[in-house]
């Protein structure tokens, strides 16, 4: 299996015509088509879709909660950041070192992997 060269750049589909596109009917996709002969409509290609910007959802919802909690900040309400000042994330109150075992409320010994063993 080979993998796209990303030098060369993508052929660009050919688009049905406006009309066809208008009226919702299958073009040939040759200048001018068959349907716009037929009519006697002068045949306009259809332009490229513009490119869609690619989206960083993680990203964007991080910097919309940085502003939020600015937000929060400027008007005197209390909060938990999960951001400190200097831009790192607090570590969450479940966060533990995954090495260590750990005691549940029943005293039953809870190992890393999830396998719990009775004292």
């Amino acid at each position: 299996m080979s993998t796209p060269d990303s030098s060369k750049p993508k052929p660009h589909r050919v688009l049905a015509c406006v009309l066809c596109q208008q009226r919702k009917v299958k073009c040939d996709r040759t200048f001018p088509c068959s349907n716009c002969v037929k009519h006697g409509a002068q045949c306009v290609p259809a332009t490229q879709p513009r490119q869609r910007r690619r989206r960083f959802p993680e990203r964007e919802l991080l910097d919309r909660l940085r502003r939020y909690e600015a937000l929060m900040k400027q008007n005197n309400v209390k909060f938990d950041p999960l951001h400190e000042d200097n831009g790192t994330e607090k570590s969450s109150p479940n966060d533990y070192n995954s090495d260590r075992d750990q005691v549940d409320e029943e005293g039953s010994q809870v190992r890393a992997e999830g396998v719990a063993e009775v004292k």
